[in-house]
Parts: structure tokens; C-alpha cells; sequence
């Protein structure tokens, strides 16, 4: 029997013109230095994550992994397999590109 427990999750999308070029100074601002973007091949074929990850070059933020294996409605086999890749490579926070797949896979 669970007698309870507290969970915290602390989740922030940003929206809007402009947000993009203060994404390397939102991630130094909560002390990071090493994000694990999370997105699909469409999104990362249509160039979208190569504009996040120039911007985080520009800023600064030269180390980081993309992750673009997700799928559709993903599912535990892929989500783990994420996070497996981001603790293998040390990330230290989570962006994700694209629409609700890549939101729900980094949730």
C-alpha cells in the first residue's frame, strides 16, 4: 500500500517570435550546459533543429545530443531508449522539437 508521496515536476515551454535566440542563455540561467534534444526525422529533415542548435552554438552551449528516433505515439520502448542515451551521455536537461511525440517522449 502507497501511503502517498510528492511529486514536483518542473516544466517550462517557452512560445513565441524571438524565444529561440534566448534559449542558451534560459539553459546557463537554470546552470546547465549539456541538453539532450528530443525530436523526429521529420522535424530534424525539415531543418528545424539545425536552427536550435545554431542558436545554442552562438550561445555558448557547444555540447549536446539530438535524439531523433521518436516515433509516433511513442511508446516505453522508445522512451526508454532516450533516456538511456541521455544519461550515457551525461545531458543535463531535455529541449524538444517538433510536435506532441517529441513533447510526450521528453515528458
Amino acid at each position: 500500500m502507497i501511503k502517498g508521496f510528492e511529486f514536483y515536476f518542473p516544466t517550462k515551454i517557452r512560445f513565441g517570435e524571438g524565444v529561440l535566440d534566448e534559449l542558451a542563455d534560459i539553459i546557463k540561467g537554470f546552470g546547465k550546459s549539456n541538453p539532450f534534444i528530443i525530436t523526429d526525422p521529420g522535424v530534424r529533415a525539415a531543418g528545424l533543429v539545425d536552427m536550435v542548435t545554431d542558436r545554442l552554438k552562438e550561445g555558448g552551449i557547444t555540447q549536446f545530443v539530438i535524439f531523433d528516433d521518436v516515433l509516433p505515439n511513442p511508446r516505453c520502448e522508445g522512451v526508454n531508449a532516450g533516456g538511456d542515451a541521455a544519461k550515457a551521455a551525461g545531458c543535463d536537461m531535455l529541449i524538444a522539437i517538433g510536435g506532441g511525440s517529441p513533447i510526450d517522449t521528453a515528458k
